[in-house]
């Protein structure tokens, strides 16, 4: 049987590999696929040897034309991937360099002349659907060779509440600010650590509290199982944007085997009952973080009942057929 190839050309962000780099690799071993993820410019040479090209939120006009001239002349099927809504806050860090480069018109046009658009969510999939008729839900996995590793245990006296995050989500963490700080202050045992965004510490003077730098996507995933930490937390803004993405900071957290308070948004809304703690309001925050902590048996028990249910529902190479199933549908 002649192989599908497919060429992906991804945005260089975490998204590249949850999204492309992963799925591509377990498509590939399937048998069915011939997949290049091409590290320098898109060239002319690859979109013509490609049955599908695949681009993940691209604005370039002169690149947009390439592959417009290979679809309507040639024949070559386009994929758009986008994992995210495709208008950012006001508030985001990259509003400024969208506005340059019309990226919510230019994902739009893409959108449009596509033959599928890939996304992640079927809430997310829903808004796309207003561009384009033929849109495939394919949720984020994980590839456990790259995520199931070994987890330090935490062995000092200490209970460590964790959360990373890029500096795009300060305004997001700012929503557990008030619980943690009242857990701070009432347990000399305890210590925050965050990963990503050093402005954070600048809200927790004379806290327990140790802010790390991040590191790139291919480092992460061991220092995330070395950081020892025994709950993590996922706060969420309630907003447009927001909405649209998806559930990944609970499953990280998860397979380290530990538990999870998350706001109560439409991203953490879909899990298994009794797997994610989900905070309406800062009162919440302080309530769930307040019992994690008092109660290890639960804690563990909770942490234990994540690990096994992320490495039962999202695992990426038994639940690769979903990827396979939407990409052959294009030939």
């Amino acid at each position: 049987m002649k192989k599908i190839k497919i060429v992906l050309y991804g945005n260089g962000s975490g998204a590249e590999m949850w999204r492309l780099k992963d799925p591509s690799k377990y498509m590939a071993k399937s048998g069915k696929f011939d997949i290049k993820m091409p590290k320098g410019d898109m060239t002319w040479e690859d979109l013509m040897w490609a049955d599908i090209i695949v681009v993940q939120g691209l604005v370039d006009k002169l690149r947009i034309s390439m592959i417009y001239a290979a679809q309507q002349e040639y024949g070559k099927k386009l994929v758009v991937e986008f994992d995210d809504y495709f208008r950012v806050e006001k508030d985001s860090p990259f509003k400024m360099i969208h506005n340059i480069h019309k990226a919510p018109e230019m994902i739009q046009v893409t959108m449009r002349i596509a033959d599928m658009v890939v996304t992640t969510t079927e809430y997310l999939a829903e808004k796309f659907r207003k561009l384009n008729n033929n849109v495939k839900v394919c949720p984020n996995l994980m590839d456990m060779e790259r995520w199931d590793l070994p987890t330090l245990p935490n062995d000092s006296n200490e209970i460590r509440i964790f959360w990373a995050g890029s500096m795009t989500h300060l305004n997001d963490f700012k929503e557990a600010v008030w619980a943690l700080k009242k857990i701070l202050n009432k347990y000399d045992n305890v210590k925050l650590i965050t990963m990503g965004d050093p402005r954070i510490k600048d809200y927790f003077e004379g806290y327990n509290v140790e802010c790390m730098l991040g590191v790139d996507g291919d480092h992460y995933q061991k220092r995330l199982h070395g950081v020892r930490f025994d709950i993590g937390i996922a706060p969420l803004r309630d907003t447009a944007f927001n909405r649209c993405k998806s559930y990944i900071k609970p499953l990280e957290y998860g397979i380290c085997k530990a538990p999870c308070v998350a706001s109560d948004v439409e991203p953490y809304r879909h899990f298994e009952e009794g797997t994610v703690l989900l905070a309406k309001n800062k009162e919440d925050w302080y309530e769930h973080l307040k019992r994690l902590i008092e109660n290890e048996s639960y804690r563990k028990e909770l942490g234990k009942k994540m690990y096994k249910y992320v490495k039962r529902e999202f695992n990426l190479e038994r639940k690769i057929g979903i990827f396979i199933e939407a990409y052959a549908s294009l030939v």
